[in-house]
Order: C-alpha cells, then sequence, then structure tokens
C-alpha cells in the first residue's frame, strides 16, 4: 500500500515503519498493516474516517477510502468497487 518514502518511513508521526516498530511489528506483516490503517484514519480526520462512517454503500466507501486515504493516481474505479462487492460478499 504505501510507497518508499512518505508515509513508508519518512513522515515524523505518520509512517508504517516507525508504527510496527515501536509496536515490535513486522513492518510487512497483515496485523501492523491492518494496525498501522485505523491509525492513520483515527489520528487523522483527512484521511477521510468520518466520511467512511457517514457513506451507505460500498461504492461510496470505495470512492471515499480511494480518494482520501489512498489519493490513488489512475484509480480504476469500476474494477475497485467490483473488488469491494466482492470482497464484502465473501466475508460478510
Amino acid at each position: 500500500q504505501w510507497s518508499v518514502g512518505g508515509r513508508w518511513d519518512t513522515y515524523a508521526g505518520d509512517n508504517l515503519v516507525d508504527f510496527a516498530n515501536q509496536r515490535d511489528l513486522g513492518r510487512w506483516s497483515m496485523n501492523a498493516q491492518k494496525r498501522f490503517v485505523w491509525f492513520e484514519l483515527s489520528n487523522f480526520s483527512y484521511y477521510g474516517l468520518a466520511d467512511l462512517k457517514n457513506t451507505t454503500t460500498i461504492e461510496g466507501a470505495t470512492r471515499v477510502f480511494m480518494n482520501k486515504y489512498e489519493g490513488c493516481g489512475d484509480c480504476h474505479v469500476d474494477r475497485r468497487v467490483q473488488y469491494a462487492k466482492d470482497a464484502f460478499d465473501r466475508y460478510r
């Protein structure tokens, strides 16, 4: 999810490597990755947690996440929405 630099290992107070190291987690582990996503959503309002909580559709949540949290380039919205719907159907 995170590229080298920035939120991966550079930004002070908001990077996955420091987050994982402080909690004795492997930076590549799914547990560290999930906990870091929650840390960012909970501590930095501009990543869109309030908007995620207010959306009522999978498409809406997908769009909020990619626009506010990820900041993706070429987002392939239709594909992302379909992947989100498939995951929801598998894990609900």
